[in-house]
């Protein structure tokens, strides 16, 4: 077993992407609207706290310009109207590598999002040694949000990562096709590295129609890339025949996110997909990597963002003593993920969950509404757990 003292703390590693400047331009057409009136079908607002200079666009004689609101005033915008950030760099399959954190929804009540501690939440991770941040993954809730709540958790995480110049992804899943586009146009418009995408969930689709979706979604982001969420859940599985198929007929999918699975898996993966980005599950990394993953949209960063980065590059430099961690994150997940996932508990669950437990933002284990979340009084035996088991993950 290694000591917490043999990972080098990443937290203050700096990052060489491209960062481009904002340029402030007063939108003199806002309108002011009371944000007390705030409702999607009149209108969005993204206010002065949401991202360093709001980030907004407009559409304007056919053509989407990007607006920094230098003033206090909250800005009417129509559904439609595209967010726009600055430009960066595409990422190509090679750059889609290491330990990405996502972002949680903080919320209170019946599920209103509480945006300070959004942004709280994002400062941590920008500040963490992450490789790259996404919103809008299973655990970021987004088959829950609405559009306006959409736009504005992307404006956030878009304002951030560029001011940072840290890469970022942005999440375009929804259960309907239709929307789903929209929200791929609309990510795309604020050139994120890449957009993520799920596949059209309510019926299996046939590889054909899997193949059609994914060049119709392609074509929607342009030349903004695209990564594949393809998890265990969803009702159309991806094997690796298939999805060397789309790979060959889609250009710009640089990345897909799956469960992993045993040597033969991986080895049916390279040939299929030699040019991919691979991620696996946060907790099987180490294992994954040594057979050929390229990183993870990390569950375990959910649980300590620092940790996770920490055991990463333990991976490179010792692999046999990242295993042993591997094995005792399993341990962990065993006694105190497991009993909750008996529960029925959702995915969106038990990654708020152990957040919570790693206690490295203001976050909380309440879902939005109706979804059930872990109950409190698990999280101080898990907490006590994780740190005895895992000291690695909790770098002073």
């Amino acid at each position: 077993m290694c000591c917490g003292t043999a990972l080098a703390d990443e937290s203050s590693r700096h990052h060489t992407r491209p960062h481009f400047a904002l340029t402030a331009v007063r939108d003199e057409r806002a309108e002011a609207v009371p944000t007390a009136n705030r409702t999607w079908a009149d209108h969005a607002t993204v206010s002065r706290d949401d991202i360093p200079g709001e980030l907004i666009g407009r559409g304007h004689e056919g053509k989407y310009a990007m607006r920094k609101i230098v003033n206090a005033i909250p800005v009417r915008r129509k559904p439609g109207d595209i967010l726009e950030g600055a430009p960066m760099k595409p990422l190509a399959a090679d750059q889609v590598t290491g330990v990405w954190g996502t972002l949680l929804l903080p919320v209170e009540g019946r599920g209103d999002i509480v945006w300070d501690r959004l942004a709280g939440q994002l400062d941590v991770l920008l500040a963490s040694g992450v490789d790259g941040i996404y919103a809008h993954g299973t655990a970021g809730e987004f088959h829950t949000l609405d559009e306006a709540e959409f736009d504005r958790v992307n404006a956030v995480l878009a304002g951030r990562c560029e001011a940072a110049g840290l890469p970022y992804q942005i999440g375009a899943s929804h259960p309907a096709t239709p929307v789903m586009l929209d929200r791929i146009r609309r990510a795309a418009a604020l050139r994120p590295g890449a957009v993520q995408v799920i596949l059209p969930d309510w019926v299996p689709l046939s590889d054909d129609e899997v193949v059609r979706f994914l060049v119709g979604a392609a074509e929607t982001a342009g030349d903004v890339p695209l990564v594949l969420y393809n998890p265990p859940h969803a009702k159309t599985q991806v094997p690796p025949p298939l999805l060397g198929r789309v790979a060959a007929e889609v250009p710009r999918l640089v990345g897909v996110k799956m469960a992993g699975g045993d040597a033969a898996w991986y080895a049916a993966m390279a040939d299929a997909v030699p040019r991919l980005s691979i991620f696996v599950p946060g907790h099987l990394l180490a294992s994954g990597l040594a057979r050929g993953a390229h990183g993870s949209y990390s569950n375990v960063a959910a649980m300590s963002p620092r940790g996770a980065v920490a055991w990463y590059r333990l991976m490179t430099t010792d692999p046999a003593a990242a295993a042993d961690v591997e094995r005792r994150v399993g341990e962990f997940f065993v006694r105190h993920v497991a009993p909750l996932r008996a529960r029925r508990l959702s995915n969106p669950a038990l990654d708020k969950f152990l957040a919570t437990v790693g206690d490295w933002a203001d976050i909380g284990v309440t879902l939005r509404w109706p979804a059930s979340s872990a109950p409190v009084d698990a999280v101080e035996p898990a907490r006590a757990d994780a740190h005895r088991l895992l000291p690695e993950l909790f770098p002073a």
